[in-house]
């Protein structure tokens, strides 16, 4: 999906809020550039890229979009690779493997085609007399979504620990009662400050 010039505005938005010196600039008319030199990714991933870039950015300008688009291709690489691939690839590596004379030692190309394999038994995918695709694919379908169950677990967690450690510091508002205390211990009357003295 092509990135539009809205989304490529509030990226460039994200970075004139880190970077003050940016905001005197007329940034306007860098928006639709922006969206041609990006069009290639999306806006989930350039966003990613942004703060990737930010993390890293110790001069106060505003980076190319050429830098963006790197550090969305390695992003996007590093997704792909680490990526289980889809069942049905899974499926041909696993009868492939388990067809060969010996079967200790296999390597597998991603750990979820592994522990589906472990699940199941290597010995009864193997030497199956019924088709047995279909409780592979469910087997190995249901590792992937506790996989992302996990990893959607373990971000939401973080954020609530941010939040947290953000909001630990922080006093809470004192209450009217608490505030009348406060005033009755400086020698003045609660009842003067509750009405508004």
């Amino acid at each position: 999906m092509m990135m539009t010039t809205d989304e490529a505005s509030k990226l460039i938005a994200i970075f004139t809020c880190v970077m003050p010196n940016t905001q005197k600039f007329d940034l306007e008319n860098a928006a639709p550039v922006w969206s041609l030199v990006l069009s290639d990714i999306t806006y989930d991933v350039g966003k990613m890229a942004v703060i990737k870039i930010l993390r890293k950015k110790q001069i106060s300008i505003l980076p190319l979009p050429g830098e963006i688009r790197e550090e969305a291709k390695n992003i996007m690489a590093s997704v792909k690779k680490n990526a289980p691939p889809d069942v049905y690839t899974a499926w041909d590596e696993v009868k492939r493997k388990l067809g060969s004379v010996s079967r200790n030692g296999i390597d597998w190309s991603h750990p979820i085609i592994r522990r589906t394999v472990q699940l199941i038994g290597a010995y009864e995918i193997a030497t199956a007399t019924y088709d047995i695709f279909p409780r592979f694919a469910k087997v190995y379908e249901s590792l992937i979504a506790r996989k992302e169950n996990n990893y959607e677990n373990k971000i939401c967690y973080q954020i609530a620990q941010q939040n947290l450690d953000l909001f630990n510091g922080i006093e809470a508002p004192m209450t009217l009662t608490q505030k009348a205390n406060e005033r009755m211990l400086n020698g003045k009357d609660a009842i003067e400050f509750v009405k508004g003295a």
